[in-house]
């Protein structure tokens, strides 16, 4: 993010408290703000679901351990206010009615708002009963099990095995995709071996080792006294899979936390060659562009990200970014829409939005937007 030109600007034109609070953020900015999977943050294919748990419609809490078994489950993150939500629900409940006796789970996790009230509860129970739900749905209290899986888009869909070892995730629900993914749930429970058209819809499928190696480098770079550390453990994720890009993302942004942009935008380069539609390293580079002032360069590669994935949130707001910065504010408007419809709970889109409003010297609607931003950080 430009921080001198928002600083300038900030100072002048927000309330001390405010001001005050808005250097915290975006001094941080770089924790949220930095896309990484296309459906989920941090996890994919072939990844453990991190433990959790869930509030019961009668206000009973439920650990993860009830949620599996043999066969697989379905975790759907879901909303009463997500156009797509519906249609997921529905078609999973005709799947679950088909298969349950054979091993399928679903879970429909309510993520309808950080604190959910009695009027919350009536309207989600209003939309249970409205689809003719049989299948299990929950309360994710807090969006603590949103956060941890790292949603991207509402409603999200993520399938697993016993084990919560990830074999299939999808975000927006969109027509074919949501097709070729039940089809390849069907498949599997009727024992069947994925079509290659499946195959190539999951995604590469990474080492154990690559995984391994790629999830000591991130809990090194979330140390800030080992930063420097966490290089070694990402060189040996692509070592021990090439093909893996989320470890050439990785290395990159440590290389940009170090100042080095020459060496991250190659290693971004060579994620995007391997990979060319994956949304993760397109955006990544488009933010290198833009925050290096190459804002037109920045357009087509997170224009290219919204082709590829529509649901990919950060896609949008970054692309909303390089349009503001540009002076093209409606346009950026637009895609600062488009990311609030699928993820309101994704402090990055207020804090480039407010960016956007300060340039145009909009300081009230920036305001509100940083207010928005940190009141999202400070729940977590």
């Amino acid at each position: 993010m430009n921080l001198s030109f928002l600083n300038r600007t900030a100072k002048g034109s927000l309330s001390t408290g405010l001001y005050l609070a808005f250097i915290i953020l975006v001094s941080g900015l770089f924790v949220f703000s930095l896309p990484a999977k296309a459906s989920l943050e941090g996890l994919q294919v072939g990844m453990k679901g991190p433990e959790f748990k869930l509030q019961g419609l009668d206000g009973k809490v439920h650990g993860h351990e009830e949620f599996f078994g043999e066969g697989m489950t379905v975790i759907i993150f879901w909303s009463t206010w997500s156009l797509k939500s519906s249609k997921a629900l529905e078609e999973f409940e005709e799947l679950y009615k088909e298969y349950h006796d054979k091993g399928l789970r679903v879970v429909a996790v309510s993520v309808e708002k950080q604190e959910i009230t009695d009027t919350d509860l009536e309207v989600i129970k209003g939309r249970m009963s409205e689809l003719g739900l049989t299948l299990t749905v929950m309360l994710d209290m807090n969006l603590q099990m949103f956060d941890d899986y790292g949603v991207i888009a509402i409603p999200s869909t993520v399938v697993m095995d016993s084990s919560r070892v990830i074999l299939y995730e999808l975000s927006g629900f969109p027509l074919v995709g949501s097709e070729l993914m039940i089809d390849y749930v069907r498949g599997l429970l009727e024992g069947k071996e994925p079509s290659e058209e499946h195959v190539a819809a999951v995604g590469h499928k990474p080492t154990k080792a690559a995984i391994r190696y790629l999830n000591l480098g991130r809990k090194t770079m979330q140390k800030r006294t080992m930063v420097t550390m966490a290089e070694p453990w990402f060189r040996k994720a692509i070592e021990a899979d090439p093909q893996f890009v989320a470890p050439y993302v990785e290395l990159s942004r440590y290389y940009s936390l170090q100042g080095n942009a020459e060496e991250a935008q190659k290693l971004l380069t060579e994620g995007i060659t391997l990979e060319p539609t994956n949304p993760m390293a397109l955006c990544e580079l488009a933010l290198l562009k833009l925050d290096g002032g190459l804002v037109e360069e920045s357009v087509p590669l997170s224009t290219q990200a919204v082709e590829s994935d529509f649901y990919f949130t950060p896609a949008h707001y970054i692309l909303g970014a390089a349009h503001a910065r540009a002076g093209r504010k409606d346009e950026a408007m637009k895609h600062f829409e488009e990311a609030l419809a699928t993820n309101p709970f994704h402090p990055g889109i207020y804090v480039r939005r407010a960016e956007a409003h300060l340039a145009s010297g909009d300081s009230e609607s920036a305001a509100a937007d940083l207010e928005k931003a940190l009141n999202l950080l400070l729940f977590k």
